[in-house]
């Protein structure tokens, strides 16, 4: 059975790190574990993010909603998972989403302050941390850089995509799709012969009001 330092040597930030390293963290870190029954609420978009939370066990759902609030997304994170990296510092550091147990879930925590105060002291850590950070940044340059998309097709696979944090797993899209049209920039006729045609191809199902992909991994395959 795998210890608990192992499962945390899983997680992103303490990759690479020798046990006498983890060990001396552990002396000068407070570190907090939870544990959430199904169906609790985690976070809730608009809270302040005061604390790193990794998933250590289990799986979340997280629900984000757009600012005009046209349309919901649904993704189902599952351990190891690192609870919204993009919130710690920067101008918004309240929430983006909102994050509920999904089946008994165990958390680890501990206060952001302690990522600039103790665990910067060492190189691995920080340098998984910067990692992480311009992957993060990379992939969103990414999109803005690709290729135009010439089709309905196209232009739907991107969006989907663009509003991921991962393209793997299950995804739910709860939107009409007129809404999904205007997005897109495309005509309603238009907009649900491209989705029909992605149904067919097995990548996605819809109907009125929900866009239900099993693998998204599958929206980058042509």
């Amino acid at each position: 059975m795998a210890t608990m330092y192992d499962k945390l040597l899983l997680l992103p930030l303490f990759q690479g790190l020798t046990l006498k390293e983890f060990t001396d963290i552990l002396g000068k870190v407070k570190f907090r574990f939870d544990y959430h029954k199904a169906g609790k609420t985690l976070f809730k978009v608009g809270e302040p993010c005061k604390r790193i939370t990794f998933i250590i066990d289990g799986q979340v759902e997280k629900l984000t909603t757009s600012n005009s609030e046209r349309f919901q997304v649904t993704e189902f994170p599952e351990a190891p998972y690192l609870v919204e990296l993009s919130s710690f510092f920067g101008l918004s550091t309240n929430f983006k989403s909102t994050y509920k147990a999904l089946t008994d879930v165990c958390t680890l925590s501990f206060h952001k302050r302690y990522l600039q105060d103790e665990m910067s002291k060492y190189h691995v850590f920080e340098m998984n941390y910067k990692n992480m950070l311009s992957a993060r940044v990379q992939s969103l340059n990414n999109m803005l850089w690709d290729e135009p998309c010439r089709d309905p097709e196209s232009r739907i696979r991107h969006f989907l995509l663009s509003h991921m944090e991962k393209p793997t797993g299950r995804k739910v899209f709860k939107m009409a799709g007129s809404t999904l049209a205007l997005y897109t920039n495309d005509s309603i006729p238009k907009t649900n012969a491209a989705l029909e045609a992605l149904q067919e191809k097995g990548i996605l199902t819809y109907d009125k009001k929900y866009i239900i992909i099993e693998d998204a991994s599958l929206l980058l395959t042509e």
